[in-house]
């Protein structure tokens, strides 16, 4: 009888079970598990920034408004899987979506307590839950049941466990482990350790009770409870969970903060991805010095009336972005000033040059002529509306003379400049006839990021390479545009190295026409730094002049920048030659040349004709077509230009303390003349003789010039007392 009866049993329960499996088969059937459902953890991701050292930088969230990113489950803490499997489901291995064991417990300790005390939802069911939503009832529940055996035959368990990670809710509007990492620790969920990941797996049971920003105290206890289960299940050792547990931390707030939108669009846009995690080039030290100095001349800045600008430093040898400013501190405006397209002005002009010494056209000391000029209706005039005469192509280069610049570009044609920057990454949009001889003073609009890496070309001695604006990923591609000889007489035209081998660096100012645009860039061997200040409306400001507002800006900056790095000196290539040459013509002596200089030249390329001006003892023979612009019995010896004070190779002790033993007065033998003052190839001041100068620390050449062709320069030493 009792055989009998067990018998039927068993039948029953087979026919039981049999009846269940075919219900299952023709319920998957008849409504099979949505694959899409399984993406869902994939979208709706936020947006986040970071630098090259992993901080943030800018972010957005998703949708609903939620702070969510995806992390794939090989690239999440173990501590995190760890202590999930044990708070959540410690038998997550041992069952297949529902844990029968834990659901007879739950219904045994709910129907004794008359109330629920306990529940049986493991991993998959909660994953599920988190796919659908809903609210809590035994149709949902029967519906979620249903669903989580499918989830199991779609899934093996690290995949469950990865949506699982990335849907749980972690406090507030932070959905997945990524995302609470970051939110409160400010690093990726691969990098947490067993405090910080024990703190967190504790968080989706109870999010807001347990958030350990709003209510930190509820989430230590959490932390203890969450460690002993680990300890039970052998995940951690005791002393591991003890140390764990005592472990004080601060959370990360750099997520209440997000004043990098605009860079964060540069991005958005360069990767072409709206969401996700993205790492850029961009180095926090380069970026930190950078702005501080842009917040220290605002004030000035603001008080022109000007309210846009843009900065950005270059890794010559990666060919890497280091920083990016895209507006003024605190400004409102919602325009890149790195990448806004406008005109460079004088800054074309070096690139004008070195293809010229590439040529062997000129030199660095070759003579090249300001004088007025024309062409049918097209009458280029210099900054200040003043000719400086003969002068050397380093010094016109340096002090930005328009004339030379259009003469020059006017011998190497379009064809050449154009190709040369193309090269560059800088590509002319129209044709010949629609720039004119203009050109060469930089009518084509050109952004900041462009322009920047263009220089860097010039610092790797005539190397480009595509910028590159995300960390991890090199440049390979490399073209040459000049030869090293040509861009290395190019940066000591602009003055790198000027003085004996100082650690200086090459700069260059541009203004656009009208005032509307004023540019700096320096160069140093290691980096490059550009600014760019102008209106948002394109108007002209009259203090938009790169050489005031500009350039105080990119030596503070490349100064301070070159403090904090190791520094290097652009050394001489071979096929730079040092020789004697006219100190007027610029090029090989005659025999009638009286006063000798040294200068650089590029061997076998410059030109080694012998001196042209003296061709006869005692005097100076001009090219006929600037003849004009000297008297006819203009000899070597009329009027003869000198700086009378300070003597070449003078030496001076200052001491920083003492204003007065700053100046020094400079003279010359022309009192009466108009003349121009340089140091270091800057434009000093125009137009004076007896001129106060500041003294400062270093090795200086001072040059003076009345624009008519006469000219002298010395060299001089400054040390500070105690150096």
């Amino acid at each position: 009888m009792i055989k009998k009866l067990i018998l039927n049993t068993v039948k029953l329960s087979c026919l039981a079970l049999m009846v269940s499996i075919s219900i299952l088969l023709l319920l998957n059937y008849l409504y099979p598990f949505p694959n899409e459902l399984l993406i869902l953890h994939k979208k709706g991701q936020s947006f986040l920034l970071l630098d090259k050292e992993n901080q943030s930088i800018a972010w957005r969230v998703g949708q609903k408004d939620q702070w969510q990113f995806r992390r794939s489950f090989d690239s999440i803490s173990k501590h995190v899987i760890n202590g999930t499997i044990a708070v959540e489901d410690h038998r997550f291995y041992e069952h297949h979506g529902i844990d029968l064991l834990a659901l007879s417990r739950a219904v045994y300790q709910n129907i004794i307590n008359m109330r629920r005390v306990s529940g049986a939802s493991t991993i998959s069911m909660q994953t599920i839950k988190l796919l659908y939503g809903g609210e809590r009832s035994w149709k949902n529940k029967c519906f979620e049941s249903f669903r989580t055996l499918q989830l199991e035959i779609q899934c093996n368990k690290e995949e469950i466990l990865e949506i699982y990670l990335s849907l749980a809710p972690y406090g507030g509007n932070t959905v997945g482990i990524e995302a609470a990492a970051r939110r409160y620790f400010g690093k990726s969920a691969e990098m947490l350790t067993l405090a910080e990941a024990s703190l967190l797996v504790g968080i989706p049971q109870r999010p807001v009770y347990f958030n350990p920003i709003q209510n930190h105290k509820h989430a230590l206890k959490r932390r203890i409870y969450v460690l002993s289960k680990m300890e039970a299940l052998n995940y951690v050792t005791s002393a591991q969970a003890k140390q764990a547990g005592e472990r004080i931390f601060e959370l990360n707030t750099s997520y209440t903060r997000n004043d990098h939108m605009i860079t964060a669009n540069y991005y958005q846009n360069k990767s072409g991805f709206m969401n996700g995690i993205i790492r850029a080039s961009l180095d926090p030290k380069i970026q930190s010095i950078c702005e501080g100095i842009v917040k220290k001349h605002s004030f000035k800045i603001e008080d022109h009336g000007i309210d846009s600008m843009g900065m950005i430093v270059i890794d010559v040898k990666n060919a890497s972005l280091s920083a990016m400013l895209t507006g003024l501190p605190g400004s409102d405006k919602w325009i890149n000033g790195a990448t806004v397209m406008r005109q460079p002005g004088s800054l074309l002009k070096p690139f004008l040059y070195a293809q010229a010494y590439q040529e062997g056209i000129i030199a660095p000391d070759s003579l090249v002529y300001d004088f007025p000029y024309s062409r049918g209706d097209y009458r280029p005039q210099n900054f200040d509306h003043q000719f400086s005469g003969p002068i050397s192509a380093a010094l016109a280069l340096s002090s930005s003379k328009n004339i030379p610049a259009v003469r020059l570009y006017e011998r190497l044609g379009f064809k050449v400049f154009s190709n040369k920057l193309s090269k560059l990454g800088l590509e002319l949009p129209y044709a010949e006839s629609y720039y004119g001889l203009s050109l060469a003073l930089g009518t084509q609009e050109y952004s900041l990021l462009n322009l920047c890496n263009a220089y860097a070309t010039l610092a790797r001695k005539g190397i480009y390479k595509k910028l590159n604006c995300f960390e991890g990923k090199n440049t390979s591609e490399e073209v040459r545009v000049f030869t090293p000889q040509a861009s290395y007489l190019t940066l000591l035209s602009l003055g790198a190295n000027r003085v004996g081998e100082s650690y200086s660096f090459a700069s260059k100012t541009g203004t656009s026409w009208d005032h509307r645009d004023a540019w700096a860039i320096a160069v140093s061997p290691e980096y490059v730094v550009g600014i760019w200040l102008g209106q948002l409306s394109g108007s002209p400001n009259p203090f938009l002049t790169g050489g005031i507002v500009s350039l105080p800006i990119v030596t503070d900056s490349i100064n301070i920048i070159r403090r904090h790095s190791v520094k290097s000196v652009w050394k001489k290539p071979s096929g730079v030659e040092e020789v004697k040459l006219c100190s007027l013509s610029g090029t090989r002596p005659s025999s009638y040349c009286e006063k000798i200089n040294e200068g650089y030249i590029i061997s076998g390329t410059t030109s080694s004709y012998p001196c042209k001006h003296h061709e006869q003892k005692n005097k100076v023979t001009w090219p006929k077509e600037h003849a004009h612009h000297f008297k006819s019995t203009h000899t070597q010896n009329d009027s003869k230009l000198k700086i009378l004070y300070p003597v070449s190779k003078s030496k001076f002790l200052v001491d920083l303390g003492n204003k007065q033993s700053e100046k020094i007065l400079l003279r010359s033998s022309l009192p009466k003349r108009k003349l121009f003052w340089f140091v270091n190839g800057e434009l000093l001041v125009a137009n004076k003789n007896g001129y106060e100068f500041n003294l400062k620390p270093g090795e200086h050449e001072l040059t003076v010039s009345d624009g008519v062709g006469n000219s002298d320069r010395v060299k001089i030493l400054v040390r500070s007392i105690g150096i």
